[in-house]
């Protein structure tokens, strides 16, 4: 059942869950769309809603992502992770640097806090890709606890970076902001 909640209790103590989030945008096209892009951080340029979206993964209860609103269930202090990522392509690069929560009279979560993490991923081998290698870097996220049920409006702010494919040198080509929905629902004991 959907409903149930995926928060283990292990020796009568919490654990959490971590729900991963992400945003999904095609930087490509942002140049058309908005011909002014804001190279200030304090005044980024605000996207429409159908330029990005949020999923997350079915098994962590979701009833509704891939559009600007994500609902989902989630046990108090359950931990939401948001990551940022792009539909395709090398050349550019997002970095979200900040989640604001507007207020919509309850508090869902803490305050949204940025992590930088050295993790390890598999790189396959060129002369035999079945099999790979392990490599390191820096994974960069977004973390908060969940506090209270209901509805959330968040407005992320990012910024996108754009990689020279002659000299490899990088270039910020604007800050942006998104506002996105999250509806929070209590688990139900079954």
């Amino acid at each position: 059942m959907i409903d149930q909640c995926c928060s283990r209790v292990r020796n009568d103590e919490y654990a959490p869950m971590i729900i991963d989030i992400k945003i999904v945008l095609d930087a490509a096209p942002f140049r058309q769309h908005y011909p002014n892009l804001s190279q200030n951080h304090l005044t980024p340029t605000e996207i429409e809603q159908e330029e990005a979206f949020v999923v997350a993964a079915p098994e962590q209860n979701v009833y509704r992502h891939a559009s600007d609103k994500l609902e989902l269930v989630a046990g108090k202090w359950d931990m939401l992770r948001w990551h940022v990522g792009l539909t395709a392509g090398d050349v550019f690069h997002v970095i979200l640097y900040r989640i604001i929560a507007e207020p919509t009279g309850v508090q869902l979560t803490t305050i949204p806090e940025m992590v930088l993490k050295l993790r390890s991923f598999p790189v396959p081998d060129m002369a035999d890709p079945t099999r790979y290698t392990e490599s390191q870097r820096v994974d960069a996220y977004f973390q908060c606890e969940v506090e209270g049920y209901g509805t959330q409006c968040y407005r992320l702010l990012f910024y996108i970076v754009e990689r020279n494919e002659v000299d490899g040198s990088f270039n910020t080509v604007g800050y942006f902001s998104w506002k996105s929905m999250i509806v929070i629902r209590e688990p139900q004991d079954s």
